[in-house]
């Protein structure tokens, strides 16, 4: 069975991101020209990545809207920035990681 992703979101909650859309994105990032349409079906289809593709591009130093839509944050984050999102995605096996008080 897949490993899911969860990331915390803030007020406890956590989004789990499906690791078929991470290994999608990881393709189509890799292509030698990026398809801003098929990346933006994949973020769009996953809420978790989507959240965290947002969270990843206001901790960036590039501008950021305060609603971004997934193309902003696609174009503002770029291959570089969209790596760095995949990169800092953990999976977990079931549960989140407990919080530490």
């Amino acid at each position: 069975m897949p490993r899911r992703s969860t990331k915390h979101v803030g007020s406890g909650q956590h989004l789990s991101i499906n690791p078929d859309a991470v290994a999608r994105m990881e393709l189509l990032i890799a292509s030698r020209v990026m398809d801003l349409r098929a990346i933006s079906e994949v973020v769009s289809g996953d809420a978790g990545l989507m959240a965290h593709m947002i969270q990843t591009l206001k901790e960036s130093d590039q501008a950021c809207p305060a609603s971004p839509t997934v193309n902003e944050c696609v174009i503002e984050l770029g291959r570089e920035g969209m790596r760095r999102c995949l990169r800092t995605t953990r999976l977990y096996s079931q549960a989140p990681p407990a919080q530490s008080e």
